[in-house]
């Protein structure tokens, strides 16, 4: 599977002491420092994830939910809208 992911810079301000845990697990790791901060930095946003997928209540209604019933038409007739459109479309030669 490709990904075509594009990375951002972003500035952040650390407390020396937290860098320099993570100066010490990147050594003992054999990663650089960028590379432990993306690894946790992306374990943290993936719990985060999980963690507000429990706390926001699912949505009551779809979204479309809100048009049943908006439409009237009044009578039994069928229609078949959809193939007179169709229809229409397909019958003008396409232009490019």
């Amino acid at each position: 599977m490709v990904y075509n992911i594009r990375m951002q810079r972003y500035q952040i301000y650390l407390d020396p002491y937290h860098v320099a845990t993570i100066d010490e697990y990147g050594a003992i790791a054999r990663l650089n420092r960028s590379e432990v901060l993306r690894f946790l930095i992306e374990r943290g946003a993936t719990q985060a994830t999980k963690l507000l997928a429990h706390l926001v209540p699912p949505k009551k209604s779809a979204s479309l939910d809100s048009l049943i019933g908006l439409v009237d038409l009044g009578t039994t007739k069928k229609s078949n809208v959809a193939l007179r459109d169709n229809t229409f479309y397909l019958s003008k030669p396409m232009s490019l």
